[in-house]
């Protein structure tokens, strides 16, 4: 199969970026953003933009089909109604290493980012083929891998590897405004692939963070539900234990057969009882498995 040409990150989002550099502009556009009453379970796209400094320069916030990237440093200040957004706890923030921006938002300017999403650990448990439960949210995706398995797009994200200058050109503010595309429409792809409400499921989403520690708070490790789809983990442990009894049933005629009075159940205790915690487990995850279908 033919390979998909390579894409600079800052030419694979092609909706409306929308550069802001002064507070009225800001204001305007937050309005669009941000309602006065949003709607629980509203989602965005998040990245942040850092100096050579490591002091934080653009924000940029994915909303539907548009980028719309803050430049912090050319407004003076951090605009309120962005703060706003940032700490309400009805907008799922949803980024790429969202432990750090929640850390940058803190450090510089006192900003508690909560319910924030990570787009890589939703990619895990989303991809059958790439799980890991208990995933740390510190421990990100490469946006090129999220991009290729969830846009179709092989991107060439080296770009995103430098510091970035004082002055700052076009390309630079498109970067910016890639990263948060490539997060926020990640999700959409996601949730497009799953009927359930990863929203409502609380794996891959903090409530907030104790800033003095680092340490995540409000977090859920167990599977989501719609992982349960997915019986690959399940028919393997169904078939073995229906191989061990099948064995030792032979085994236990055979005995008799040779004429040796034997008592499978008694022998191989150990093996009878983890082949029944195995089937438990099985009914187990049968019955969960209905319940969500039922939800």
């Amino acid at each position: 199969m033919a390979r998909i040409r390579s894409h600079p990150l800052y030419e694979l989002w092609y909706p409306q970026v929308v550069i802001l550099q002064d507070n009225d502009a800001a204001i305007k556009h937050l309005d669009d953003i941000y309602p006065d009453i949003p709607k629980e379970g509203d989602t965005v796209g998040i990245s942040i933009t850092l100096t050579h400094t490591n002091n934080i320069r653009l924000v940029s916030i994915c909303h539907g089909e548009s980028v719309y990237t803050f430049d912090i440093k050319l407004m003076g200040a951090f605009p309120p109604r962005l703060r706003g957004l940032l700490e309400d706890e009805d907008v799922v923030k949803i980024g790429r290493g969202i432990i750090n921006i929640t850390w940058c938002l803190y450090h510089e300017h006192g900003i508690k980012l909560v319910m924030g999403g990570e787009i890589s650990r939703l990619h895990r448990i989303s991809d059958a083929s790439n799980r890991n439960i208990g995933e740390p949210f510190n421990n990100p995706v490469l946006l090129s891998a999220i991009a290729e398995r969830w846009l179709d797009k092989t991107i060439d994200n080296d770009y995103i590897q430098c510091r970035w200058v004082d002055k700052f050109e076009l390309v630079h503010y498109k970067q910016a405004s890639a990263v948060a595309g490539v997060v926020g429409q990640s999700y959409h792809a996601i949730r497009e692939s799953n009927p359930v409400d990863s929203v409502a499921n609380k794996y891959w989403i903090f409530t907030s963070v104790e800033h003095a520690t680092g340490t995540v708070l409000g977090r859920c490790e167990q599977f989501p539900l719609h992982s349960l789809a997915d019986g690959s983990c399940i028919e393997p442990l169904r078939m073995a234990t229906d191989r061990i009894r099948a064995t030792l049933t032979e085994a236990d005629l055979h005995a008799q057969r040779i004429g040796i009075q034997t008592n499978v159940e008694r022998q191989y205790r150990h093996i009878v009882r983890l082949c029944e915690d195995i089937e438990r487990a099985v009914h187990t995850y049968d019955h969960s498995v209905e319940e969500a279908h039922e939800q």
